[in-house]
């Protein structure tokens, strides 16, 4: 885990994540990940930055305090994305907003979202409990906050680092989710890097990385798709291209009827179509570019072993 995190810092100052502002950096201590901003000033659309370059600086002397409560803050941004709180102090507590953070004096709200990092497994016996909240507690030890949900990080209201990140590039919470679940429908792991990329096609990705064969395409999005390359996902935006390869698990149900309305782009031998909130590949014939679900993980399986 600690290869996989400097690798994404690495990937992170090389500009091959979309947001680059935001670097993520080695955990400090048992509280969380720390999160380095870029910038070192509040964006003229009012959104508060969070620095924290330095250990602990998520607190009150270094922030600026968020006026609006969590409700107000989206409807004002208008943005997509989930406040996932990152750190609690003895004041309040800091959230990630897609590209930016807040902070927020006063208790956390029982209907709050949380980054894994700051959610215990421990014995709740073995805390002090602060405050309850819904289906658990916020709880203190060494002068830290944690969070202590019944679920554990198996919670609904929990979310994973890679969440996060994908959350920070603009990508919407659902399909945020349902890209790091691909690491169970493909056999990957926690070693397995999901890397959003700006400004690089994948032709441009697999040079850098040299390494050979098809991308093949196991995800789409509105605005992006997801390309599973080796062991790893990566995250780009724009239309697919017309000539590549598609996971068997894309095809559109075997009874959908074609629909002009569905319809997201073309490609070879049929169409990228939206169904019920999800978009699949339809096939006006057999296209040799859709690759069956037993080569795709015997390839990511001997991935692994050259890994």
């Amino acid at each position: 885990m600690d290869f996989k995190k400097s690798l994404i810092v690495t990937l992170l100052a090389s500009g091959v994540f979309l947001n680059q502002n935001i670097a993520l950096a080695e955990e400090s201590n048992s509280s969380g990940m720390n999160y380095v901003d870029g910038t070192e000033e509040t964006s003229s659309s009012g959104m508060d930055y969070v620095d924290g370059a330095e250990e602990n600086q998520a607190d009150s002397n270094h922030l600026m305090t968020e006026s609006r409560s969590q409700e107000e803050v989206n409807l004002d941004e208008g943005i997509a994305t989930e406040q996932i709180i990152v750190k609690i102090t003895e004041e309040g507590y800091v959230t990630s907003h897609g590209d930016h953070y807040h902070y927020y004096n006063g208790e956390v709200p029982e209907d709050s979202i949380f980054l894994e990092s700051i959610v215990t497994e421990e014995d709740l016996d073995s805390f002090e409990k602060v405050s309850e909240g819904a289906n658990g507690w916020i709880v203190k030890k060494d002068d830290q906050y944690y969070v202590w949900l019944e679920e554990g990080k198996k919670a609904s209201t929990v979310r994973s680092t890679d969440e996060l990140l994908l959350q920070a590039n603009g990508i919407d919470p659902k399909d945020a989710k349902a890209i790091v679940e691909l690491r169970k429908d493909y056999h990957l792991t926690d070693d397995s890097l999901i890397v959003p990329v700006v400004d690089k096609t994948p032709e441009e990705v697999l040079k850098d990385l040299d390494l050979e064969g098809e991308p093949i395409v196991v995800y789409i999005t509105e605005k992006e798709y997801v390309l599973l390359v080796g062991i790893d996902l990566y995250v780009f935006s724009g239309d697919v291209a017309e000539e590549t390869y598609f996971s068997e698990l894309l095809l559109a149900p075997s009874d959908y009827q074609l629909q002009d309305a569905d319809v997201k782009q073309a490609i070879k031998d049929g169409f990228i179509v939206k169904i019920y909130d999800q978009y699949k590949v339809y096939q006006e014939k057999n296209n040799d570019h859709i690759i069956d679900i037993d080569t795709i993980l015997q390839q990511v399986k001997k991935s692994f072993a050259e890994f």
